[in-house]
């Protein structure tokens, strides 16, 4: 009502303005949400009396479920609306954790993440389009710092999870408390944004593979996707089963791992614009090896605390970086990279849970420091990165 009795320039400002905070709140609440789950994976996998090996494969249900609703989830985007999307798969999704937080057994727990998995990548494609056609709008690049408030949300998620874990509460109350919450905020901010019209023809090559200059640049995403993956989903896990912390302490190595991500994203344009993406990311991958020997090697949660926040200021600039090369070259080539980089996802859980089978998660870190050096010469390598 307010906005609509202001001059027309005026107007169009504090249209403009709602449009980028309600979008800032979408990646906030997105970050909040998933901090929050994976902060409380010790007590869901305990609940469902599943070992760490078992859990691995659970996990691997919300990557599957991520990467194989990606062609399908585009078409039911582009009949609804990005905005009506967002707002149906969002309540969806955030309603599935607390579900989550009261599933029994493995097959139970696997068939949940499995569908918030399935949700959590309709939700995505929904926000970053609504983000897409705000950049459109204003003629500004602004994705990156949206982006940036994910970290934000998950700093928070994950400070909150370590509340809720103290004061005893059980992942089911934690979730239902929050779900309330997020649902209020997504319905509240919504209102203020606006739908693109949808691309159809893109829509219909969404699942064309990467290659040439894509797949180098795909790969980097795969090898990203592991990369963050297993620290948001095993970094808490290593805290309270490897180092035996207090599970209350637990998600504060994956709070500042979040938190030094988000500082390396608040500066990564900046970088970019002076050095390039691909030395920033060379430099980051490099800083992000370090971090995670740093973990390998300790045996304080002092100092893992430390490495986890070198690690997450290393690898802050890989997607929007990776993204924003991709795009260069159209929505189509977007989406090609982005399901290759998904597919780590799947892979990650896996490959983590075979490590800790054969040894610990001190040797699983040690194992995610090689993937960064890799990422560090195929970022090198590649001629998309270097492009101005």
């Amino acid at each position: 009502m307010l906005i609509s009795i202001m001059p027309s320039t005026f107007r169009k400002y504090a249209k403009g303005n709602a449009y980028f905070i309600a979008m800032c709140c979408f990646f906030v609440l997105f970050g909040f949400l998933m901090a929050s789950w994976a902060s409380r994976i010790p007590a869901i996998r305990d609940y469902a009396q599943l070992t760490i090996s078992t859990f691995a494969f659970a996990l691997l249900g919300k990557g599957m479920g991520s990467v194989l609703i990606f062609p399908f989830a585009a078409t039911m985007i582009a009949k609804l609306g990005a905005k009506k999307s967002a707002k149906l798969f969002g309540t969806l999704m955030i309603l599935t954790v607390p579900i989550l937080g009261i599933m029994p057994n493995f097959w139970l727990v696997t068939i949940i993440l499995f569908i918030h998995g399935s949700l959590t990548s309709c939700f995505d494609i929904s926000i970053n389009s609504l983000g897409g056609y705000y950049e459109k709008l204003t003629g500004k690049s602004r994705m990156a710092v949206m982006h940036a408030w994910f970290a934000v949300g998950s700093v928070f998620g994950a400070l909150a999870s370590g509340f809720a874990e103290n004061i005893g509460l059980s992942p089911f109350v934690h979730f239902s408390i929050i779900s309330v919450f997020l649902i209020q905020l997504l319905w509240f901010f919504i209102r203020f944004v606006e739908d693109p019209e949808p691309d159809i023809q893109s829509i219909k090559k969404v699942f064309v593979l990467p290659h040439g200059s894509l797949l180098l640049l795909g790969l980097i995403g795969f090898f990203a996707s592991v990369t963050e993956s297993s620290i948001s989903g095993w970094s808490v896990l290593y805290f309270s089963d490897y180092l035996k912390t207090d599970q209350s302490i637990a998600p504060f190595g994956y709070a500042l791992y979040a938190s030094f991500m988000l500082i390396g994203r608040l500066i990564g344009d900046t970088l970019k614009n002076r050095f390039g993406a691909s030395r920033v990311l060379v430099t980051g991958n490099i800083i992000a090896t370090f971090g995670l020997g740093l973990v390998f090697i300790s045996t304080n949660f002092y100092i893992s605390f430390i490495g986890f926040a070198i690690t997450g200021f290393g690898v802050s600039a890989m997607f929007p970086f990776i993204f924003s090369a991709a795009s260069k070259k159209g929505s189509v080539s977007l989406a090609s990279v982005a399901t290759l980089g998904y597919m780590g996802g799947i892979a990650a859980p896996p490959l983590i849970g075979a490590i800790v089978s054969w040894s610990n998660l001190s040797v699983a870190m040690l194992c995610l420091s090689l993937i960064t050096l890799i990422m560090a010469l195929l970022s090198s390598q590649s001629k998309l990165l270097k492009e101005k």
